[in-house]
């Protein structure tokens, strides 16, 4: 977790889930600065129903993409390259608990189920399938088109909208600007392409090494120029000595 200012303030590792990272990071973030973030900006990587209701619970703005394009113009392009209809060309209508199509037509819920990674969701289908002009552009089933509502859809649904919006979207822009310098850092500069240690404990301390290293890099960068000090060894050392205790 890099904070605008470009310094890490949190890192774990997870052996199996980048998202399940997410939390001691924000509790590292919250001994360091004293509180949570104000707003944490996420890569589609990161979108999910846990991840987007932590962010609600820790009271923190989340700018985090679905990943899949929601602007009209975008799911028009894709029926029209020969695709079908994508899941944000229909609008979910809470109120009736159904979904409307794009030729204006309903999808009501039919039953409960499990998928393979034992989530429950709701299915949805299609009444009027059979006579509608778009059906081409739609679905090839003889049963019509049919969605799923997994758990938190509705959190999904929010921020999209939010990220449909210029002023979110030039917000989230910044990221980029923020946290890739650091993966560039570590995998270039640093190689870090793998780890060489054996153990969750023990590449665990070899990534926190790698975040200390950046840090004071960082710090001793930000010194230098600060002072405009000339890059001399002998400065450099004395430099990496004062920020040692950091």
């Amino acid at each position: 977790m890099v904070h605008e200012s470009g310094l890490i303030v949190g890192q774990h590792v997870d052996p199996s889930s980048e998202r399940a990272a997410l939390k001691p990071m924000l509790e590292q973030h919250a001994a360091a600065c004293g509180q949570m973030p104000a707003t944490v900006l996420l890569d589609a990587g990161f979108v999910s129903f846990p991840v987007l209701a932590l962010m609600v619970e820790s009271n923190s703005d989340v700018l985090c993409p679905t990943g899949q394009a929601t602007s009209e113009d975008n799911w028009e392009r894709r029926a029209g390259r020969g695709g079908k209809f994508p899941k944000q060309a229909f609008h979910y209508v809470a109120v009736r608990d159904v979904y409307s199509c794009p030729s204006g037509r309903e999808l009501v819920y039919d039953q409960w189920h499990v998928d393979t990674f034992h989530r429950r969701y709701r299915l949805y289908r299609g009444t009027r399938c059979g006579d509608c002009p778009l059906r081409a552009r739609c679905t090839d089933s003889k049963y019509g088109r049919s969605l799923k509502r997994y758990q938190g859809e509705e959190l999904k649904e929010a921020m999209a909208q939010v990220l449909s919006q210029p002023a979110a979207r030039a917000k989230y822009q910044r990221r980029r600007v923020i946290v890739e310098p650091c993966f560039a850092e570590l995998r270039e500069r640093q190689g870090l392409k793998r780890f060489h240690r054996r153990g969750l404990a023990a590449v665990r301390a070899e990534f926190a090494l790698h975040c200390i290293a950046f840090n004071l890099k960082k710090a001793v960068v930000s010194f230098i120029l600060w002072f405009r000090l000339p890059l001399r060894p002998w400065r450099l050392f004395g430099l990496v000595c004062i920020c040692a205790p950091l």
